[in-house]
This record gives C-alpha cells, structure tokens and sequence, in this order.
C-alpha cells in the first residue's frame, strides 16, 4: 500500500496522531510530519498544500529579487 500522504512511497509505519486503522505513512512522512498533531489525512493533504504554495511564492519572489539584482549591477 502506499503512502497516503507523498503516495510514492511504500507505507509501513503508522502515525501516531492518525488512528492506526485510518491510514499507514512512510516513515519519511512520519518524520517529517512528527511534531504536527493533525488528526485526519485532510488535515495533512490541507497543511502539506499549504506548505508548497509558500515554498513556491518564496522562489518566485527569491527569483524576481535575482533578475532585478542582476539588471541593476
């Protein structure tokens, strides 16, 4: 089964915020997710969707300092 949270990896160890008969993670997964106390995977899918729009707004903004940066020098 794979993971429900990446859903590349093979899933074997369970989250412990998750009732253990709700859903199984990757351990890559469970550590990253460790200190976060979510209780179903939608909080999960939720917060990870989150976390890559502001990933993606930070290196969209990164590259925009760049080129102005670079047309200026």
């Amino acid at each position: 089964r794979k993971c429900p949270i990446c859903k590349t990896r093979y899933s074997t160890n369970s989250i412990r915020t998750i009732p253990q008969i709700c859903t199984k993670a990757c351990s890559r997964c469970r550590w990253a997710f460790k200190d976060i106390d979510l209780k179903t995977v939608e909080d999960y899918a939720v917060f990870t969707d989150a976390l890559v729009l502001k990933c993606l707004r930070f290196l969209q903004t990164h590259q925009a300092r760049n080129f102005e940066d670079k047309r200026r020098g």
